[in-house]
């Protein structure tokens, strides 16, 4: 970009010499500077109170001096740096605190590859030397390998695992799967992985969805699920009986490959659409900067426009202390965020930008963006809908399939349910999920809760359980509670009672709800049994528990 093109204009005056030299981190960035030739073409940046004149505003894609580029970072920490007593922690805190998904523990040899078995269906492979300590020392002699299996919907809860992924402006629901979280110690003091060692989990999982959609996620540190990687998985030969395997192997294939491109599509589309960004309103006590640039762009309608720069105050200090630049790079992340690079030698300063409209421009541009926002959910919601509806019939199609054992008739949920492994690796320890996703529904209905006296139930977290999709909801209850809900599927809801007992709303309570009344009320029961042990809670919620 040409000087001539731009113009850069800031409200605040200039900072002394003095005040600039507090910051000590810039001094050999000034230093720098003062070294530099000067080059044939600058770009002048000069101090300006803005006085509300009109400013001829356009912009090809500005980012201002992003946050970190001339400061280090400290190294992050794996997290759970004490946890000496594992059986005492919570990753995540427990609702009842007497119910808790406990802890296994095995001490093995460093010097040994081994395979724990921590299920009945799930190992875990560890190989030798894997492990150092704080220090990046390795471990030698006998540690301690500490897990949890996170599997069922009593473990979820008692867990308080969030069972939500999102992606894309878009929230997926885990569903069933193999959920765990291990970690390793010696002597009370943690250990963490190598970088070329990792841990190897193989499992069997009794689900009848497509084994390609199952993916690896990790909890970290920012509290929410990242995806990692696909497993690789293998059909394994059912020897208990005499099923015809083969023959219905291929028809679930043909199924599976019959919607796979459909679905594909469908998907690819839903992931282009792109989420509208709404204008900024100005904020009377903040401070905005003119610039002007005569390359239009996107903001080319506009007039009047300020610019809300996202430095920090020591950037902005330098971008003004130094005045003059040699040149400015723009790039467009949206309509209204742009990054902005000054240009000096080998330096490059750049931060984030958000244009600030005029009054008038303002309630345009708002205008505008309520009509694309009406129209991507119009597309998000229709898309949702044509997943849905394949994805439904794809199962309906899978669940026809019947095959004769001798004695009585399997359907392809019994069959597929004994014929898939999942084999991955992880690379650090903590809570890990392997788990197909189901998108989250739009069908949601507001409820009221009572208990059977008629006392409201409100400013609470319930869980939604979904019986036949093995989804589990958390739903903060305020006044009312939005569910969202398959009035066709199995549901069960409870909460912890301010007497810390459980109420709770078996299937057959979901079944005689009417969504035709005005004010949908749910009545949960309470529990008199005290919660003593995680048995307890099973017991209560009439829940299985995923040996």
């Amino acid at each position: 970009m040409k000087k001539e093109d731009y113009d850069i204009r800031f409200k605040i005056p200039d900072l002394s010499d003095d005040a600039i030299n507090k910051h000590k981190d810039f001094d050999a960035l000034l230093s720098q500077l003062e070294k530099e030739k000067t080059p044939a073409k600058r770009v002048s940046i000069r101090p300006w109170i803005y006085t509300g004149s009109a400013i001829a505003a356009a912009l090809i894609g500005v980012m201002w001096f992003m946050p970190g580029i001339m400061t280090h970072e400290a190294e992050k920490g794996n997290g759970n740096t004490e946890f000496a007593d594992l059986n005492g922690m919570n990753f995540l805190e427990a609702p009842i605190e007497k119910a808790q998904v406990m802890w296994v523990a095995h001490q093995i040899s460093s010097s040994n590859e081994k395979e724990l078995q921590i299920s009945d269906d799930a190992y875990l492979y560890v190989p030798a030397t894997a492990f150092v300590d704080e220090n990046g020392n390795e471990v030698k002699g006998d540690f301690d390998i500490k897990y949890r299996n996170i599997n069922d919907f009593g473990e979820y809860f008692m867990a308080n695992v969030p069972m939500y992924y999102d992606s894309l402006d878009s929230r997926y629901l885990l569903s069933s799967a193999h959920m765990f979280e291990v970690y390793a110690e010696q002597e009370g003091k943690p250990l963490r992985l190598k970088d070329d060692k990792p841990l190897k989990i193989r499992f069997r999982e009794n689900v009848n969805t497509a084994p390609s959609s199952f993916k690896v996620y990790k909890w970290n540190d920012k509290e929410n699920w990242q995806y990692y990687s696909n497993t690789k998985y293998k059909n394994i030969i059912n020897q208990e009986n005499n099923l015809n395997e083969n023959n219905a192997t291929s028809q679930i294939n043909n199924i599976n490959q019959k919607y796979a491109q459909q679905l594909k599509v469908l998907n690819d589309e839903f992931n282009t659409l792109q989420l509208p960004q709404p204008p900024i309103p100005r904020d009377p006590n903040k401070t905005y900067y003119g610039l002007d640039v005569n390359n239009v762009g996107d903001l080319a309608d506009y007039v009047d426009l300020q610019w809300d720069l996202k430095g920090t105050e020591e950037q902005l200090n330098v971008i003004r202390k130094i005045g003059d630049w040699d040149d400015l790079q723009v790039e467009k992340i949206n309509k209204f965020l742009y990054k902005m690079t000054f240009i000096q030698g080998d330096l490059k300063v750049s931060l984030n930008a958000e244009p600030i409209l005029s009054s008038a421009d303002f309630q345009r541009a708002q205008s505008q963006y309520q009509n694309d926002l009406n129209s991507y959910n119009s597309q998000k919601e229709e898309l949702t809908k044509k997943i849905s509806d394949i994805e439904t019939q794809r199962d309906e199609e899978l669940n026809s399939i019947n095959v004769e054992d001798g004695n009585s008739n399997d359907n392809i949920t019994n069959i597929v349910e004994k014929s898939i492994e999942h084999v991955f690796t992880i690379n650090e320890l903590g809570l890990w999920t392997c788990h197909h996703l189901k998108l989250e529904s739009k069908n949601t209905i507001q409820v009221y809760l009572e208990d059977e006296r008629g006392n409201k139930l409100t400013n609470k977290i319930a869980y939604l359980a979904n019986l036949d999709d093995y989804t589990l909801t958390k739903i903060t209850v305020k006044n009312s509670a939005e569910l969202i809900y398959n009035h066709n599927a199995k549901n069960q809801l409870w909460l912890i009672n301010d007497e810390g007992k459980l109420a709770v709303a078996y299937p057959e309570t979901f079944k005689n709800i009417s969504l035709d009344v005005e004010k949908i009320i749910i009545t949960l029961q309470t529990q008199d049994k005290t919660i003593q042990n995680v048995e307890d809670v099973y017991k209560v919620l009439k829940l299985f528990k995923k040996i």
